[in-house]
């Protein structure tokens, strides 16, 4: 009797090593494509009610297809325009540098774009400087380090060609996977909900959740940054700013990153042009960001993450800023996300020893109802 009470604890921990085992080698072969994966799943959610009004006119295949193709039309393809756009605008203002800054090596008099911009810099700053008895020069600066700063603004852009190589095959692989969750996905969900260590109730009030914070999410900080990057462009372009299209991406991207915003971009260069003589154009572009650009945020943001998802604004900063730094730009999602599941998985575990797990999980704020 012993024994067979010892073999079948042996085959059940031995199973369970098994299992172990396996995930842990899956989880290898599929950590290449986890931003990718994490694509596709966000593509997904915001994609279902699109793929949802095509199935009611020809078939679930079809529909999903039809799903991917409007998605690239839409949204890939603007995107892969204005980033080869953009890449080709930095290209050229980083090879104006370099064809300026060698000769600046031999005659450390000759003046560049980067002393320039650091004559402007400098004009700017120097009262201030000079009451503090601080000496320093960013044209001087520039004079003495133009070889390195050449290298520094340069060196990006072949860093910055690979990367879009990698992009672009993790892309294809997010629109595959994105296909087979569109027509299968709804196959996937009663096997996901049986699988999870929580009443059915809780699995589906959880993965509503995700769906709504995906959304929210997507909507309040992705398209706000969007439409401020464009507000930015605008201005800088208005204002004469050379490379303005850089700029408007570098404004978008500040403005998806908590602390961070576009005033890193304007005020600068609003100074810049004014301490150049250009005072319409600084002045246009210091009101323009101030009065248009940041306030898109301070209007928009807030309204779709915090109203929609309900967290916390402490909490939404440490999320996105955590998740852009654990998983890159997927992660602006994927943070909100995890912590949208943890405060759920943490409203099961005070409810349950209180006894009403089972029975309190109709919450007009936490809605059980999710999408296949």
């Amino acid at each position: 009797m012993e024994a067979n009470e010892l073999e079948r604890q042996v085959k059940k921990y031995g199973f369970w090593a098994l299992v172990a085992v396996v995930l842990v080698l899956v989880a290898m072969v599929l950590a290449p494509f986890a931003q990718a994966l994490m694509w596709s799943v966000v593509l997904s959610v915001l994609t279902y009610p699109i793929y949802r009004r095509f199935c009611n006119r020809v078939s679930e295949t079809v529909s999903a297809l039809l799903t991917i193709l409007s998605t690239i039309v839409l949204v890939a393809i603007p995107l892969g325009l204005v980033g080869l756009l953009v890449f080709l605008q930095f290209k050229g203002v980083t090879d104006d540098f370099e064809r300026h800054v060698e000769p600046a090596v031999v005659s450390s008099q000759k003046e560049t774009p980067v002393t320039r911009l650091g004559k402007s810099i400098d004009g700017a700053i120097q009262p201030t400087l000079r009451q503090f008895n601080v000496d320093f020069s960013v044209e001087q600066y520039a004079r003495e380090n133009g070889q390195e700063i050449a290298r520094g603004v340069t060196g990006p852009v072949t860093k910055g060609a690979a990367a879009f190589a990698v992009s672009a095959v993790m892309m294809v692989v997010s629109f595959l996977t994105m296909f087979f969750m569109l027509r299968d996905g709804h196959k996937l969900l009663q096997p996901t909900i049986e699988m999870m260590p929580l009443p059915e109730d809780w699995t589906r009030r959880i993965l509503g959740r995700v769906q709504q914070t995906i959304k929210a999410v997507f909507i309040g900080v992705v398209l706000v940054a969007i439409v401020q990057g464009i507000a930015g462009g605008i201005g800088y372009a208005i204002a004469g700013v050379d490379g303005w299209l850089v700029w408007a991406f570098a404004t978008f991207v500040l403005c998806i990153i908590p602390l961070l915003g576009a005033p890193i971009v304007y005020v600068p260069w609003g100074l810049a042009l004014l301490s150049q003589g250009k005072i319409w154009q600084g002045a246009f572009l210091i009101v323009w960001g101030f009065v248009v650009i940041s306030n898109i945020d301070n209007f928009l943001r807030p309204k779709y993450i915090g109203e929609q998802v309900g967290l916390h604004y402490i909490g939404i900063f440490f999320s996105l800023l955590g998740g852009i730094l654990a998983f890159g730009p997927v992660g602006l999602i994927a943070g909100p996300v995890l912590l949208t599941i943890a405060l759920e998985l943490i409203a099961y575990s005070r409810e349950s020893r209180s006894g009403s797990a089972e029975s309190n999980t109709e919450d007009p704020n936490h809605p059980a109802q999710v999408s296949p």
